[in-house]
């Protein structure tokens, strides 16, 4: 996967550390933290879905939005767990780039036990 098609859109739950580790790998990440810090769970949709980036959020309000919203990101990936390092989402989402997984068009839930994709409508 080229890193070039990958945009990434951190919400704000998610750590720095992890924002820090995949830009340090070269990928175009935005963090709503840094950039608009309060910004509202529609406003950060419509931003991702604007720009083509792939939403990444521990916020389970963004699956509501999945079912009304016609306009998208280009893909969505929630965290389902409590990561015990700042960086352990970012490394997750390295891995899955590693493996080859397809994040466009896809929603993408991460646990401790495991991953589900599942290709959006």
């Amino acid at each position: 996967m080229r890193k070039d098609s990958l945009r990434f859109l951190a919400d704000e739950n998610v750590p720095g550390d992890s924002v820090a580790l995949l830009s340090d790998y070269g990928y175009d990440i935005l963090w709503v933290a840094k950039e608009t810090p309060g910004l509202h769970d529609q406003a950060v949709w419509n931003w991702a879905a604007r720009e083509n980036r792939i939403l990444l959020t521990f916020d389970l309000d963004f699956g509501r939005l999945l079912s009304w919203e016609e306009t998208r990101p280009q893909g969505i990936i929630l965290f389902r767990f409590v990561p015990k390092r700042g960086v352990e989402p970012g490394e997750k989402v390295l891995d899955l780039i590693h493996r080859g997984i397809p994040f466009s068009g896809h929603l993408i839930v991460i646990r401790k036990t495991g991953t589900r994709v599942r290709k959006l409508d």
